[in-house]
């Protein structure tokens, strides 16, 4: 017998697979941080990955050029970017921040 739990950890594993990975940009360098700037994450940055950024002022502009990303705060975090520029997306392409 077919049961739609069994299916729901598949999906949620497929889900997390397609989605690229998460840089972590950290304006102190903390622990488990891979950048200090927007600038060289959004650089290194591919097509589905996630920039989790912590609290801290970023004065470098980001500018999200053919690049499908997510850039979220950090739970609680309190950020503040200079600016951000979104250019050339595709098609089908997504861009959020939050």
């Amino acid at each position: 017998m077919f049961s739609p739990r069994l299916l729901a950890p598949l999906i949620v594993a497929s889900l997390v697979q397609a989605q690229g990975q998460v840089l972590v940009v950290d304006a102190s360098g903390g622990p488990g941080s891979n950048f200090t700037s927007l600038g060289p994450a959004v650089a290194s940055a591919q097509s589905g990955d996630v920039l989790l950024v912590r609290s801290g002022g970023y004065l470098d502009s980001i500018v999200l050029d053919g690049k499908s990303l997510t850039v979220i705060a950090d739970a609680g975090a309190s950020v503040q970017i200079a600016a951000a520029d979104v250019e050339d997306i595709a098609a089908g392409g997504v861009v959020l921040i939050r």
